[in-house]
């Protein structure tokens, strides 16, 4: 009964999943398939992107590692997600600033999108200091969960 109420209170909060699409009460994908790509440099980075496509939304996560010692800025990374009908505009996105860090010397990035097909997908582009680099989507593999 305890371990319910909590279950509730958490879904409430967005911290849990629930139904319907993603969005500023609920940043959970449900039932994603995660989708990654190889790392590449660009510029002074290498880029890991991985994209979990669910059934309420998507999200593109980005590990940056820098070859030097300055810091990632969110301002110097875009990304574009390619989709049959043309560019996917994000939900949310990195906000400028120093990118949140997951390990000691790598960082990472973060952009949710509105219910999208693993079909519709095409390629996912990434941007960084204004060079970019493109992923076709059938170069993903897919990761255990």
């Amino acid at each position: 009964m305890k371990k319910n109420m909590i279950l509730a209170a958490l879904a409430v909060l967005g911290l849990v999943g629930c139904a319907g699409s993603i969005g500023p009460s609920n940043w959970n994908i449900q039932n994603p398939v995660r989708y990654g790509f190889d790392g590449r440099t660009v510029g002074t980075v290498k880029l890991f992107p991985v994209l979990a496509l669910g059934d309420n939304g998507g999200m593109l996560s980005v590990q940056v590692v820098p070859s030097t010692a300055a810091v990632p800025d969110a301002s110097d990374i875009q990304a574009e997600l390619v989709g049959a009908g043309g560019d996917v505009a994000p939900i949310r996105q990195p906000q400028p600033g120093i990118l949140a860090q997951d390990l000691p010397e790598a960082y990472f990035a973060e952009w949710y999108y509105g219910p999208e097909k693993a079909g519709d997908v095409q390629s996912v582009v990434l941007t960084y200091d204004g060079q970019k680099e493109t992923w076709a989507f059938s170069s993903a593999t897919v990761l255990q969960p």
